[in-house]
């Protein structure tokens, strides 16, 4: 029943954590992730701050995608939203990342 809990092993679709990797490789866009879920605030102004860290840098907020699929959260062992992922990265989770932190995260990463 709770099998949402119990620690999974990974399999050949699970992400790779390699905190020493670049975010975003030269030359490359950016697959950008908000997730969250239907009617949550605290989802809606993550998406906000991230479009406005994307302006900041100079890109357009079209790299920004919305993910409201609960499996999708899951498959990146997510478990409370707001959450944050770039290139298949989980950069934050569980609270509003400030437009400033994701300047800072982003910037050098993304030209």
């Amino acid at each position: 029943m709770w099998s949402i809990f119990r620690k999974k092993e990974p399999t050949a679709n699970t992400p790779i954590k390699d905190d020493k990797a670049p975010l975003i490789q030269d030359g490359e866009q950016p697959k950008i992730q908000v997730l969250g879920s239907i009617g949550c605030v605290s989802c809606k102004m993550q998406l906000a701050q991230m479009q406005e860290a994307l302006k900041e840098l100079g890109q357009p907020i079209s790299n920004v995608e919305y993910v409201e699929d609960i499996e999708v959260a899951l498959k990146y062992g997510i478990m409370s939203v707001p959450a944050v992922v770039i290139n298949g990265k989980v950069i934050g989770s569980g609270k509003v990342i400030k437009k400033a932190q994701l300047v800072e995260m982003l910037k050098g990463q993304i030209g």
